[in-house]
């Protein structure tokens, strides 16, 4: 794994780092997480994500409860009390993501029991299993319908304002506000004159990474009612500064990748025929020509001190030396490779190295289960445009995301963004809302005072049904 990620996870553990502001706004946290309408119960854990550093954490028994666990916990526990799990549907997706987890937890056991070496320790991933399957599967549970997506979406929105606002104090003053919890550096690092700003996440690239990932949900909701609505705009911007001041290129090229699937709507008929043609040109190319494609990264040069070079130079290796991992992963890693790599700033690599084929393979198993889902959701829209928008933003995300996995070994808060994207995709317009704010299918009025905000999708018919409200 990159040294980056190891030396982050290993200085903390069994140990504890918790802050009393810390401590206190994880309590305001878990209060909300329970007080929340279900479609605003995911804002309590983006918040710990954006404003609490990983490093901040209980150790019980040698076992590690970071707060990003913790709040995990707490919302998988309103989820059984408050019997949100009943209308759960299964789909495929539910099930590469189990597999995903059981494959890691099965492979590091094997390995310790043959005697070999495993990267991550069965107590670790069964740490990691929590999270994952805690994260993707509350944001399954809160996150159902288009509408919900919609209340989720504004909860970024509002959070990604303070944390542009930190994100130009921390530029202007080179300080870093949330270095007093422990974790992060108290003075902002710079590379070749460019300033890197983290905020409270693990890493500037991964701060940059986390907004431009979930740049598509904000842009889903720009147009409502054939109207422009401005607080998706602001989300926008906001994220856009924290995207340009964490200082990296990976971030921005995400954002850029980002808002050309956005674009492709506009094509979205010929994509068939777009998917294929690129695959031939790729192909193509690289049996006429004299590098590999994917020396391209060698030519990435949009911030000064991008180390594109290292990135190409890292699947080069990898590729050449595939014997050595195919199978069942490479315990030697990078060592003997004609140049060593020890920072590995590709996730497929890291997969690739630490189980083989067979790791690299469920990846890819998520990701076409995910572009599946986001297929049925734009049915579901059922010609409406603004709703097949939404539903063309969630793959738009997933897109975003495995492209940067190229460049980026996810570890940290930006595995949240990861599952949060993965759920969503399982959206149906199945929850329609009317023009007031009513629910069609339950007959109630919208109890919270947000629901003017965030419950208002364009229907694809023309007049609700008349309903007595008493």
């Amino acid at each position: 794994m990159d040294t980056t990620t190891h030396t982050f996870s290993k200085s903390f553990y069994g140990q504890d780092f918790f802050d009393p502001a810390a401590v206190a706004f994880l309590a305001l946290m878990i209060v909300l997480i329970f007080a929340l309408p279900r479609k605003y119960a995911c804002w309590p854990m983006f918040a710990i994500a954006s404003f609490i550093p990983q490093a901040q954490r209980f150790s019980v028994a040698s076992l590690d409860f970071t707060f990003f666990r913790i709040i995990t916990c707490f919302a998988l526990l309103r989820i059984v009390v408050r019997g949100e799990f009943q209308r759960f549907k299964w789909n495929g997706l539910d099930s590469a993501v189990i597999g995903f987890m059981v494959i890691r937890l099965l492979w590091s056991v094997l390995k310790l029991t043959k005697g070999g070496n495993s990267v991550t320790s069965p107590l670790s991933l069964c740490g990691d299993a929590l999270d994952m399957w805690g994260m993707y599967f509350s944001f399954r549970m809160f996150v159902r319908d288009m509408d919900d997506l919609k209340g989720a979406t504004y909860g970024l929105i509002f959070i990604s304002i303070p944390v542009a606002v930190l994100m130009i104090v921390e530029y202007t003053t080179l300080r870093n506000p949330f270095a007093f919890m422990s974790g992060n550096p108290e003075v902002t690092r710079s590379r070749e004159g460019t300033f890197r700003c983290m905020g409270a996440y693990s890493h500037p690239i991964l701060t940059g990474c986390f907004w431009a990932v979930l740049l598509p949900y904000m842009g889903a909701f720009i147009k409502q009612r054939g109207r422009i609505t401005y607080l998706p705009l602001i989300g926008i911007l906001s994220a856009a500064i924290i995207i340009v001041l964490s200082g990296s290129s990976s971030p921005i090229a995400a954002a850029g990748l980002a808002f050309f699937g956005g674009c492709a709507y506009l094509i979205r008929k010929r994509m068939r025929l777009i998917r294929w043609g690129t695959f031939i040109i790729v192909v193509g190319t690289q049996l006429m020509a004299n590098s590999p494609i994917w020396k391209v990264f060698a030519r990435v040069q949009i911030l000064g001190g991008s180390t594109g070079y290292y990135r190409f130079k890292l699947i080069d290796q990898f590729i050449q030396h595939w014997k050595e991992w195919i199978l069942f992963g490479s315990a030697k890693g990078t060592s003997t490779w004609a140049v060593p790599m020890f920072d590995i700033v590709n996730y497929y690599v890291a997969l690739g190295l630490a189980g083989g084929i067979c790791f690299v393979g469920a990846m890819i198993w998520m990701i076409v289960a995910a572009y599946r889902n986001c297929s049925v959701a734009i049915r579901t829209a059922k010609g409406s445009t603004e709703l097949e928008l939404i539903a063309w933003a969630t793959g738009v995300a997933i897109f975003a995301h495995m492209m940067t996995f190229l460049a980026v070994t996810y570890f940290g808060q930006i595995i949240m963004a990861w599952f949060f994207s993965l759920a969503v995709t399982g959206i149906r317009n199945s929850s329609p809302i009317n023009q007031r704010g009513f629910s069609v299918l339950t007959g109630r009025m919208h109890a919270d005072p947000l629901s003017r905000l965030a419950a208002k999708p364009v229907l694809p018919y023309a007049q609700p049904a008349r309903v007595n409200y008493r």
